[in-house]
């Protein structure tokens, strides 16, 4: 759900309210993406994807039974819960041994992977916005998942440049309608920028994080 484990962290520092959703989230991401580990058999994992399809589509019913749905569900009722289900299905293509060989492919694939989780962040951080929130996040997950490099035959190159034009359409629909825009997310979309330009000191993404999610703050009180 993250570039990287350090962007995580920071992000999670900086989120302020933010931070419970998207941390049972990104643990929702660990569980996931835990049926890809190479060690567990090949029919657990289509198994465990399978129970997770179906919690998705409980959740979507009212009726979630794995504790972190239920988590977000009793304060998010309101979640848009089929994005939960195409996370599952990113997981499933990558199960099937899917590389996309393709820029084009892989930037669906990482909508599939990331985009789809800070589409239901973004709208579980801003619901009076959710419409313009799951825009903005699926846009900026895409740039997220194409950063941090997913099993792909595609050129590099691509993905980064990719990775780029979508920070750059996020950053445009942050500047047309600033309250869809969390600082929680703007401080993740500016560490992805860090990673690409490889940016990797700690303290240096320390600055970055904070100097972004105070910028958000005073942007969004205004």
């Amino acid at each position: 759900m993250f570039p990287t484990p350090e962007a995580e962290r920071l992000t999670l520092l900086f989120a302020g309210p933010g931070r419970e959703p998207l941390a049972t989230l990104a643990e929702l991401d660990r569980e996931i993406a835990g049926a890809l580990a190479p060690a567990l058999d090949h029919g657990v994992a289509h198994a465990k994807l399978a129970w997770w399809r179906q919690e998705a589509e409980r959740a979507a019913a009212g009726r979630a039974a794995h504790p972190l749905t239920r988590r977000l569900a009793a304060s998010h009722g309101g979640a848009h819960w089929p994005a939960l289900a195409e996370r599952v299905s990113a997981a499933e293509r990558a199960l099937a041994g899917l590389r996309p060989a393709l820029a084009e492919d892989l930037e669906r694939e990482a909508r599939l992977s990331h985009g789809a989780l800070w589409s239901l962040g973004c709208e579980l951080l801003v619901p009076s916005h959710a419409p313009a929130a799951r825009e903005y996040g699926a846009v900026l997950g895409t740039a997220i998942g194409l950063a941090a490099g997913q099993r792909s035959d595609a050129p590099r190159a691509d993905a980064l440049s990719l990775a780029h034009q979508r920070l750059e359409a996020a950053h445009a629909l942050q500047a047309r309608e600033p309250q869809a825009a969390p600082v929680a997310a703007r401080v993740v979309a500016a560490l992805t920028r860090a990673t690409l330009a490889g940016t990797a000191h700690p303290l240096m993404q320390l600055w970055i994080a904070w100097r972004t999610a105070r910028k958000a703050l005073k942007e969004l009180e205004a």
